[in-house]
């Protein structure tokens, strides 16, 4: 028995060095895996911080917008106003984040002359700015003023100028009292004179001038020849009708002097 219980004292205390040598090789691996997860957080931090200070600051220097060019001739507002406003809001931007669609809707909003705005990225750090301003369809005078309002087809007043221009028509506005550049003159109404001109023009007819009255329009041609139109929606259709009879009486050889196309049965006048 006294051997025994030796024996057994022996394999318990070779238990317990086990147990112990087990729980410290699990402490070991343990403090291991610790050591190793620190290590990896500490790469990571290091190379957040290199690409944060480093690398980004890189990127972001390379492609932050350095030249701005404008392409476009413009007529009625200054280019260097242009460049100036254009290159406050986009130089030093970055290139690969720049939302063109807002420096878009704020630069037409700063340039109503501007009938259309795009813009090109050009990398690494340039920006192609087109431009196409409005284009004039008429000259607009009113009442006794000597004034000649530049206007185009939406009846955006562009600008103002001494002498009449070549090709383009003098509307003569009986109640409209005053205007300024940078308004709209009427709500349709030059988009009404636009086609108007537009449909003339498809069968050779310039118009020279047309005085606006309450219930008519006195339209001449570049041949002198006067045209009454209603002032009402029929007056575009009317155009075809005028067509006609130009074709007519060109065709007799016979210059005429007036047309009124107010009524019903057109009067003609030679």
């Amino acid at each position: 028995m006294g051997r025994l219980s030796l024996e057994g004292m022996l394999h318990m205390s070779l238990q317990r060095k086990r147990l112990k040598s087990l729980r410290s090789s699990l402490v070991k691996r343990k403090l291991i895996k610790v050591k190793l997860i620190l290590f990896l957080i500490f790469l990571i931090l290091i190379c957040y911080f290199f690409y944060l200070f480093l690398i980004r600051g890189f990127i972001n220097e390379f492609f932050s917008i350095k030249g701005v060019e404008l392409i476009g001739e413009v007529t009625f507002v200054s280019k260097v106003d242009l460049e100036a406003v254009a290159k406050e809001h986009l130089l030093t931007k970055n290139i690969l984040t720049l939302d063109t669609r807002n420096f878009i809707s704020a630069f037409k909003n700063n340039f109503l002359v501007l009938s259309s705005v795009s813009v090109k990225k050009s990398f690494p750090n340039k920006i192609l700015v087109n431009l196409i301003e409005r284009r004039p369809i008429a000259l607009i005078k009113i009442g006794t003023s000597e004034a000649l309002y530049v206007v185009d087809g939406e009846g955006f007043v562009l600008g103002i100028v001494e002498n009449e221009v070549d090709n383009l028509p003098v509307l003569f506005l009986q109640d409209v009292k005053q205007i300024a550049v940078g308004d709209f003159v009427g709500d349709d109404l030059m988009l009404y004179f636009s086609t108007m001109f537009s449909k003339l023009g498809e069968f050779g007819q310039r118009v020279s001038s047309v005085t606006v009255y309450e219930a008519s329009l006195s339209m001449i041609l570049s041949n002198q020849t006067l045209i009454v139109f209603p002032r009402d929606k029929k007056a575009l259709s009317k155009v075809y009708v005028l067509k006609e009879v130009i074709k007519k009486y060109q065709l007799l050889n016979i210059y005429l002097k007036k047309v009124d196309l107010r009524y019903d049965n057109v009067v003609v006048e030679y």
